[in-house]
């Protein structure tokens, strides 16, 4: 019997990294934010089983208990859903506006902690990882194809000289791809120091190349400055048989960044001053929130409101 537990909470989780790597693989020409379906009902089925893997190990013996039923019952409903088009929860709270970003983080909570239950040694661990990584370097080599038009996605909309591919939004993509960076690097440096020069390197120096040179094209400010921050504390901190290939592939990207697009990150860098119209909307967006918060301190609008807020509390020429 334990021996079957443990197969069932490893299929279970299993699945549920396996959806999670290819979420953001799921295209449509509507999915633009993460809690938009189907990335949504993708990232709640699989989270829902990695929970399944945390409810099964925590039983001496595999029996059918209400935790069970509740998450078989939800997976079932959430799949039947996803076929058919409707979003259970959608009746419940009202709109995807009201819902934005709130699920979606209580399901990611609910992930780590799953993780942290369940993997508890450097093994896993780097298992982990190494997939992260091999999912981001697909998702980008698969975005510079599409950005260079070898490779042609027709529901893909591409609106700008940004790259978004799958995520639909030029700077979520760059802010994911920038969590992925710190991750190869990494993995990239226990390779070196573990394995010399070997195919494992080879491949990890690969795709941190393919990655931040697609972090780049996506013009993402704030993602660029990121990866080149953690540039500098890798170039800071690392030994000195490991910097030559860090710096190696620096002086590859800024050669791509020169070669391909680098007029725009030119542009979108020198414009990175409180009077652009990014920043500057920010900043607006952020004074009404405060004004939402002292408005309604304790029951509060809500950022899920916030197109109310911004209608109620702005001010003449805020935002645009």
């Amino acid at each position: 019997m334990n021996n079957y537990r443990y197969l069932c909470a490893k299929i279970s989780l299993f699945l549920g990294l396996l959806l999670i790597l290819l979420m953001p693989l799921v295209i449509s020409s509507a999915t633009v934010f993460p809690y938009i379906t189907p990335k949504a009902t993708t990232t709640q089925l699989s989270i829902t089983f990695c929970l399944l893997a945390v409810v099964i190990c925590n039983r001496s013996q595999l029996r059918i208990t209400w935790p069970h039923v509740a998450a078989l019952a939800y997976l079932g409903i959430a799949t039947v859903s996803a076929i058919i088009g409707v979003d259970p929860v959608l009746s419940l709270l009202g709109t995807y506006e009201r819902q934005q970003g709130v699920i979606t983080i209580a399901y990611w909570f609910v992930f780590a902690l799953c993780l942290a239950h369940l993997i508890r040694d450097e093994r896993g661990w780097r298992f982990v990882f190494q997939w992260a990584s091999t999912g981001c370097y697909v998702i980008s080599l698969l975005a510079l194809a599409h950005y260079f038009h070898i490779v042609t996605i027709d529901n893909l909309y591409q609106d700008s000289d940004r790259l978004s591919y799958t995520i639909g939004n030029a700077s979520i993509m760059g802010a994911y791809l920038a969590c992925t960076v710190p991750l190869s690097t990494g993995l990239l440096a226990s390779a070196i120091r573990e394995k010399g020069y070997s195919i494992e390197t080879v491949l990890h120096a690969a795709g941190l190349l393919i990655l931040t040179t697609t972090l780049v094209a996506t013009g993402t400010r704030s993602a660029i400055i990121a990866g080149a921050l953690w540039g500098c504390v890798a170039m800071f901190t690392l030994p000195r048989k490991i910097k030559l290939p860090f710096i190696g592939l620096m002086i590859c990207v800024a050669l791509i960044a020169a070669t391909l697009n680098w007029q725009l990150i030119e542009a979108r860098l020198a414009d990175s001053t409180l009077q652009s119209i990014a920043i500057a909307g920010r900043l607006d967006a952020w004074s009404i929130a405060l004004r939402a918060i002292t408005a309604a301190p304790i029951i509060g609008i809500g950022a899920e409101n916030f197109l109310t807020a911004f209608g109620t509390l702005s001010l003449p020429g805020e935002a645009g």
